[in-house]
């Protein structure tokens, strides 16, 4: 999973929003407040994703 796709389904799972919706682009305008309000909430949230392939556990500790 990229990151984008982890950050998607984050997102989704924050503001109870069916991912299926956004991925077929059928979302109503409730779901697009809340998916905005849910992204607006995690704008200054700390989180790091590393979606780079094959990454030992030493070379990860060196990231973070």
């Amino acid at each position: 999973m990229t990151s984008a796709e982890l950050m998607t389904r984050i997102l989704c799972g924050q503001c109870g929003i069916d991912g299926r919706k956004l991925r077929n682009c059928s979302l109503t305008q409730d779901d697009k407040r809340r998916l905005f309000e849910a992204n607006e909430a995690m704008a200054d949230v700390p989180l790091f994703v590393q979606d780079t392939h094959k990454v030992d556990i030493q070379q990860l500790n060196a990231l973070g």
